[in-house]
C-alpha cells in the first residue's frame, strides 16, 4: 500500500491505482473453504492499491503480505486508512466471513461519519 489518493491523474504503472481483492480470488475459490463468487467479489474485500504493489502481492494471503508487505514497512496506519482489522486473526482464510463482516461495518460506518459532516 502505497498511500496514494485516489486520483485520475496518476500515470504509470507503479501509480495507477487499482482495486485489488485483500483475500485473493484464486485462494478464496478453493472448494476447501466454500466461499462462493458473491462474497469473493463483495465490496468488502475490495481496496484501492497502487500498481507496483498490485504486483507485489499477487495471491500471497493476507496473514503474510498485511504483516511483511505493509505494517512492517508502512505502519499499522496504513491499514487503518484502508479500514483493515488489525487483529491478526481476520487476516486468516479460516476467518474469511469474519473478515467481511468487521469491514462491512467499518465502510459503513466511515460513510455515515462522512455524511453527518455534510450535514
Amino acid at each position: 500500500m502505497t498511500l496514494l489518493k485516489l486520483s485520475e491523474r496518476h500515470t504509470g504503472k507503479t501509480h495507477t491505482i487499482q482495486y485489488y481483492h485483500i483475500f485473493p480470488k484464486s485462494l478464496l475459490r478453493d472448494p476447501k473453504f466454500g466461499y462462493d463468487k458473491k462474497e469473493i467479489n463483495e465490496i468488502a474485500n475490495l481496496a484501492f492499491i497502487g500498481g507496483k504493489t498490485n504486483r507485489q502481492i499477487l495471491n500471497k494471503e493476507p496473514v503474510v503480505y498485511l504483516e511483511k508487505e505493509v505494517t512492517e514497512k508502512k505502519g499499522e496506519d496504513a491499514l487503518k486508512l484502508q479500514l483493515i482489522p488489525l487483529e491478526r486473526n481476520l487476516w486468516e482464510i479460516a476467518n474469511f466471513r469474519e473478515f467481511l463482516g468487521w469491514r462491512r461495518k467499518a465502510i459503513a460506518d466511515e460513510i455515515n461519519n462522512f455524511m453527518q459532516k455534510l450535514e
